[in-house]
């Protein structure tokens, strides 16, 4: 949930862009500094359209303005499969300009940096 204190109204974050509640747990939210996006890590099957690969947490990207809610962790780029190992470690700029994430996947090649990507 994000809870704006000044307009005394509370989001879900963990929803899909039809509106419907994840279906599982989500964790990990962190709210970009504009206030606008929030970045979250959910096992849910129902927040996009792909459903998730395996039993693995995927990371999701909702955009609080418009309504609508983006799997980071896809392979919707040629040449990029989609992840598919348990995520360790998210971190974002403060816009979410730039979203960084390291997980347990093989399946992450492309412009692989270091020995884990």
């Amino acid at each position: 949930w994000r809870a704006d204190l000044v307009q005394g109204t509370r989001t879900l974050v963990s929803q899909s862009s039809s509106g419907e509640a994840g279906d599982a747990a989500s964790w990990g939210m962190r709210l970009s500094a504009s206030g606008d996006q929030a970045l979250f890590e959910s096992n849910a099957t129902n927040l996009v359209s792909a459903p998730a690969v395996n039993d693995q947490p995927e990371l999701y990207l909702r955009h609080l303005d418009s309504g609508t809610t983006e799997l980071i962790t896809n392979g919707d780029a040629p040449g990029i499969d989609r992840a598919s190992g348990y995520l360790v470690s998210v971190t974002a700029n403060p816009d979410f300009g730039t979203i960084v994430f390291a997980d347990e996947s093989s399946r992450l090649k492309p412009n692989i940096v270091g020995q884990n990507g």
